[in-house]
């Protein structure tokens, strides 16, 4: 085994291990709880998100709502990720996810088998699955310090025909050309019955009632559109 095969198994084994699977699945119950904000909000607000000028302005509303999701101020201390709101230009804001040294950010899924559009922060954060997770950065003459540089995912979403086709999380190489690695994110089964768990499950993480109002009253004041 040479030292590309065993970095990479080094690299596989830990993401396995810090994204296991009771990790990232509630990831699926907030993106599944802003999907159904979103649909309650294109039914209860028809008369302003209809007719064809409206049609593109959808499809960036429920990624502007899934982003709006992971808002830590809608979110219970149950989640697994430490959140951090980046501004970004025209006073937009990105939530990235951070557990341990690794960080996800959010992108909507185009192709299945290739990366999301290229941004400044994505390949500077892609530098971090180089496999080299530690850098000596000098200091002076003889002195130097050690800095823990983080591995770098993206959780992507696919939305067509009014359902959630598919939940993962990507690795991009370090170059941002081609993916390294893919974690799929379970689907959580809907549970119909008096006690209603699907809901519990739901409200434990994300507060949605909050985010649907938080939504209208942005759709009311045009800092959505």
């Amino acid at each position: 085994m040479d030292n590309y095969e065993r970095n990479f198994k080094l690299f596989d084994e830990e993401i396995e291990n810090k994204l296991d699977k009771k990790t990232i699945q509630p990831i699926y119950i907030i993106v599944d709880g802003a999907i159904n904000a979103y649909r309650q909000l294109i039914k209860d607000e028809r008369d302003i998100l209809s007719g064809e000028y409206f049609k593109e302005f959808r499809g960036r509303l429920l990624g502007y709502i899934i982003k709006r999701a992971f808002d830590p101020e809608l979110i219970s201390g149950n989640f697994p990720f430490r959140i951090d709101c980046k501004k970004m230009s025209f006073n937009q804001r990105r939530p990235e996810l951070q557990k341990d040294n690794i960080i996800l950010t959010l992108a909507k899924s185009i192709n299945s088998e290739e990366l999301p559009s290229k941004s400044n922060y994505k390949l500077e954060y892609s530098k971090g699955n180089s496999f080299i997770s530690r850098q000596m950065m000098f200091g002076g003459m003889d002195d130097f310090k050690v800095r823990d540089i983080p591995y770098y995912g993206i959780i992507r979403y696919e939305y067509s025909e009014n359902e959630l086709k598919n939940l993962d999380i990507i690795m991009p190489d370090a170059d941002y050309k081609s993916i390294i690695k893919r974690i799929s994110i379970p689907k959580i089964l809907k549970i119909e019955n008096k006690d209603n768990l699907n809901t519990q499950n739901n409200s434990a993480i994300l507060d949605v009632e909050n985010l649907k109002y938080k939504i209208t009253k942005e759709i009311e004041n045009k800092k959505v559109l």
